[in-house]
């Protein structure tokens, strides 16, 4: 009876996180196919407050479920976040100017920089990162502090950056390069490269096929670190440093 009662209660918690998920991360249908062709309506500062209303009441369920239901959430939340990321904030930000200098807090309003895009949207998201001071460092170094799943490659060509993305599971990845920083998502068959493009003529935060002539293309050094891990999820769900 015991068992069958846990074994209800993991499933009343997992249908719980669930709903929470889904009311408050809605999307259109279609930004569900294509990162490179979405459609949200949503204002960004309402996509920023379902996130964060998200994050409350899972830490809520983290803070008084069983080490299996933990697992559970964590699973969950990995799934969330992916998704919050690639098909709500980033193409909210899709079109803004790039800059060196861009500090830009706004969708669509002044420049951002490469690195300082990768922090906001990791803020936005929800975790709890220092933007200014993250977005300054050398793109290896943050990865270091995100992440020990990583992979470096050094003047290997491009084939061998999408295999090794191809032959690993869905997931998030930032990449560093030589003199730039951006997002690698992959879920299933789709893989895009979205970042803070400053190459001409399309010099703005875009998303772009990985066999498409850019920065990740050039670039003689390539560091893949996968986050969105078990420990980072965790300081997400708990609101805990994560650089």
């Amino acid at each position: 009876m015991e068992k069958l009662n846990s074994k209800r209660k993991m499933k009343i918690l997992i249908i719980f996180i669930s709903i929470i998920f889904i009311t408050c991360n809605k999307t259109d249908s279609k930004s569900q196919e294509n990162i490179l062709n979405t459609a949200i309506t949503k204002p960004y500062s309402e996509i920023k407050n379902n996130i964060s209303e998200s994050r409350e009441k899972v830490c809520e369920s983290y803070n008084t479920a069983t080490n299996v239901q933990k697992d559970s959430i964590i699973q969950h939340t990995q799934s969330y976040l992916h998704t919050a990321i690639t098909k709500e904030l980033s193409p909210k930000w899709f079109g803004t100017e790039w800059d060196f200098n861009g500090i830009s807090e706004i969708p669509g309003e002044g420049a951002v920089a490469c690195g300082m895009f990768v922090t906001v949207i990791l803020r936005d998201a929800g975790f709890n990162v220092s933007r200014i001071k993250s977005g300054q460092l050398a793109s290896e170094v943050f990865i270091e502090k995100l992440t020990k799943t990583i992979k470096r490659f050094s003047n290997a060509k491009m084939e061998s950056v999408i295999d090794y993305i191809k032959n690993n599971s869905d997931g998030l990845y930032i990449v560093g390069l030589d003199s730039h920083v951006g997002f690698i998502s992959k879920k299933g068959e789709k893989i895009a490269f979205i970042h803070s493009n400053y190459y001409s003529p399309h010099v703005k935060v875009m998303a772009q096929n990985l066999t498409e002539t850019s920065p990740l293309t050039d670039s003689k050094y390539r560091i893949l670190g996968k986050i969105l891990d078990v420990e980072m999820t965790k300081k997400w769900i708990l609101n805990e440093k994560v650089d």
